[in-house]
């Protein structure tokens, strides 16, 4: 595997997990890092729940992989990710909050940053 496979894999990884500890329904989330600025997609019925969702989204991306920003010299094909929240079992949601928690640590989070970024609404 590239680098940039493997980088891809674990954004898609951090991204389901991120999606599954939202406590906001949404029908489909589509996240784009391909360009210079990321890009978060959700059909979501509320404009203020929206911004929440992507707000949060994109936070827990930075503080997993630094700020992402493409490498203009670098072709960043294939870092777009469709997600449909509702494919989710109860048991992977059930998972994934103390999987988000110990990647956050791992990456260099504080309590408090991540009690910030996994908090219950």
């Amino acid at each position: 595997m590239t680098d940039l496979s493997d980088r891809r894999d674990a954004m898609c990884d951090d991204i389901d997990l991120a999606i599954m500890t939202e406590q906001t329904p949404a029908r489909h989330v589509y996240v784009d890092l391909e360009g210079i600025n990321p890009r978060i997609v959700i059909d979501i019925d509320s404009r203020d729940a929206f911004i929440e969702y992507a707000n949060r989204v994109l936070s827990i991306i930075k503080a997993l992989h630094g700020e992402f920003r493409a490498d203009p010299t670098v072709r960043m094909r294939g870092m777009t990710f469709h997600v449909d929240p509702g494919a989710f079992t109860h048991e992977q949601r059930a998972a994934a909050r103390p999987a988000l928690r110990s990647r956050l640590a791992e990456a260099g989070c504080s309590d408090d940053e991540i009690e910030k970024l996994i908090e219950t609404r």
